[in-house]
């Protein structure tokens, strides 16, 4: 160990089968083993490591520090019941390096969710950064473990700082598999990334039908800090007991709908040039409501740009069939606008 090296270690790793709730079962797994240390470049010198073994596990963290730091280098993650699913969430960070050590952090783990009987899920996801430089591979997210990331660090693939992501998965395909690795190292300041995913089952009698925009919108915070967003429709178990669902919704602006139509089917809507990219919207609308604006991005100052949406449905009568799809768009600083997938309610 190199002169003035302090060293501390937090070690917390718990084997459990898989977890319950509601309707769906998790497990969380680490395929190797994650590791926090310090290095030295120059010599190759590996100074103080610690690492937890692969396995099944709930939470985990690890933590080695350097320099008077205790926190040079340090990730944890965590997999909890939340409602009627489960919550993950994960962060790793690294300091400056301190002359010529730097520290590293690695993880790789699969999350599994078993339906049970539940035909679709919902999945919440935001990844956020905190620092100058993101970690390309800092904090990556393969929804399906498809070898296709789908939620990245790296800022070259698209805006970084807040990613917030709506998804749904269909159970007919199997098991919600999610691969979440971390590979980071000291560079510029200090950095910190995070990620959360929230899974839920979808409402009984509801499915999606089609997709919807794949544009991602973003905000501008400043000029290196965008948050973006998807254009996602969900339908959950209610909050309060006196509703049959809640719709959550999820795009970028100032004017967001629900739509209602007797049909499912959907027609390319667009817009003038410059704003030509087609999205499909209901083709026929019998009504809209605005729901209530659950989550905003705080720009412009003045007027936070809504993200997210929600509309209690209550109860129908039983045997109707409708269609719901959502759509926003924005007019400040940049134009936006983008319709979600498709959901058919039968009750």
């Amino acid at each position: 160990m190199l002169r003035g090296t302090t060293f501390v270690a937090i070690l917390l790793a718990t084997t459990t089968a898989a977890l319950a709730q509601g309707p769906l079962t998790a497990q969380l797994v680490a395929n190797d083993a994650t590791t926090a240390q310090w290095i030295d470049p120059a010599t190759g010198a590996v100074g103080a490591q610690m690492s937890t073994p692969p396995g099944p596990t709930t939470g985990t963290a690890v933590q080695v520090g350097y320099g008077g730091n205790p926190s040079f280098a340090r990730y944890q993650c965590s997999l909890a019941p939340a409602g009627d699913g489960f919550a993950f969430s994960a962060s790793s960070s690294c300091s400056y390096p301190l002359g010529s050590i730097v520290g590293q952090i690695h993880a790789d783990l699969t999350l599994t969710i078993a339906g049970n009987g539940a035909a679709f899920a919902g999945i919440d996801a935001l990844l956020w950064h905190g620092g100058d430089y993101p970690g390309p591979t800092a904090m990556l997210v393969d929804v399906g473990d498809d070898g296709v990331v789908d939620l990245t660090s790296d800022w070259s693939v698209g805006p970084g700082y807040r990613q917030h992501r709506l998804w749904y998965w269909d159970f007919a395909d199997g098991d919600l598999v999610i691969r979440v690795r971390s590979d980071q190292a000291s560079f510029g300041g200090w950095q910190v990334h995070g990620l959360s995913l929230d899974v839920r089952p979808w409402a009984p009698g509801t499915s999606p039908v089609s997709a919807g925009s794949t544009t991602i919108p973003y905000i501008p915070i400043n000029v290196t800090d965008p948050e973006s967003s998807n254009y996602a429709l969900v339908a959950e178990p209610p909050a309060q007991p006196q509703h049959a669902m809640d719709l959550r919704a999820t795009g970028m602006g100032h004017y967001g709908y629900f739509l209602v139509s007797d049909v499912g089917a959907t027609l390319p809507l667009l817009l003038p040039a410059p704003w030509n990219v087609p999205s499909p919207a209901l083709s026929n609308v019998l009504a809209f409501a605005g729901g209530a604006v659950t989550a905003t991005v705080p720009y412009p100052p003045n007027a936070p740009t809504p993200r997210e949406w929600v509309l209690p449905v209550p109860p129908l009568p039983p045997g109707l069939t409708f269609y719901v799809q959502h759509a926003s768009a924005n007019q400040y600083y940049a134009f936006w606008f983008g319709t979600t997938n498709v959901v058919r309610i039968d009750t």
